[in-house]
């Protein structure tokens, strides 16, 4: 999957976008990943999107604020000088 996360541990996700089962099933699991990653994957409420970071410059944020850090590590040094 070309730098994609290979699975996800969020089980939020798991539930809303009624995922497969990753030691049961590894190929479904694969096409399911592959539907929450390129946004095509159905959810059982109309009321939850799926939002996360990409591979930027090599790095995987885990969080919004990893992401926000690693994005602005420079202009957040200068501030701290």
């Amino acid at each position: 999957m070309d730098g994609s996360p290979d699975s996800t541990s969020n089980p939020t996700i798991r539930y809303y976008f009624k995922s497969p089962d990753f030691k049961e099933d590894r190929e479904s699991f694969d096409k399911w990943l592959l539907s929450i990653i390129d946004n095509t994957a159905i959810c059982i409420s109309d009321k939850v999107n799926v939002a996360y970071q990409n591979l930027d410059e090599g790095y995987r944020a885990r969080s919004f604020e990893d992401s926000f850090i690693s994005r602005n590590i420079e202009i957040i040094k200068k501030k701290l000088r």
